[in-house]
């Protein structure tokens, strides 16, 4: 009949004293703080970019959007951008403008962008996702009527960087991000 037998006495002697168990919160509190990056809660961001840019026009389809003959449709360029946003926690939303320049001619886009940001001490890494407006113009040909053609539509982003915080307000990094443009071209 052991199995209704009451539990074994527990020896008083072997427990921790009641000031050890209030301190062992406190200990946590202080091992997390280490940990931690410092860098705190950050509500808005702003950033701005420079980098390259390569475009295609001619990638998945044309549809006569530029006049191959006249205009280069594949072109390497600066690209310049900036954006600004809220963050909650690790997910952020905001607006970029972004700027191509190219040799014949250049795009611009303004998105809306959601992200989620991964901190792992003073390196974030992050994924973005995008879309809006876009707009190519600026031809530079000896045909007077490419500059009166107007090509716009919208764009879809997607996107992957890493940020390295130097300081708890200010971060140097770096993003790789892929658009697809859905263009058209109004009638000359």
């Amino acid at each position: 009949s052991d199995l209704l037998r009451p539990p074994e006495a527990v020896d008083g002697s072997q427990q921790a004293p009641a000031d050890q168990k209030a301190e062992e919160p406190e200990k946590e509190l202080e091992k997390a703080d280490k940990e931690d990056s410092g860098r705190g809660l950050e509500w808005v961001w702003l950033n701005a970019e420079i980098g390259t840019e390569h475009l295609g026009l001619e990638t998945f389809k044309a549809k006569s959007l530029v006049d191959s003959q006249l205009v280069k449709t594949t072109q390497t360029g600066v690209l310049y951008g900036a954006g600004v946003g809220v963050r909650l926690l690790v997910f952020t939303a905001g607006v970029r403008f972004r700027l191509g320049s190219f040799s014949d001619w250049q795009l611009w886009t303004l998105n809306a962008e959601g992200g989620l940001r991964i901190p792992i001490g003073s390196l974030e890494p992050y994924f973005t996702i995008g879309g809006g407006y876009a707009s190519l113009g600026s031809f530079s040909t000896s045909a007077p009527a490419s500059s009166e053609a107007s090509v716009k539509g919208f764009n879809a982003r997607l996107g992957v960087g890493l940020d390295w915080y130097v300081s708890n307000t200010f971060s140097v990094g770096g993003n790789f991000t892929g658009d697809v443009l859905f263009l058209s071209r109004s009638a000359v």
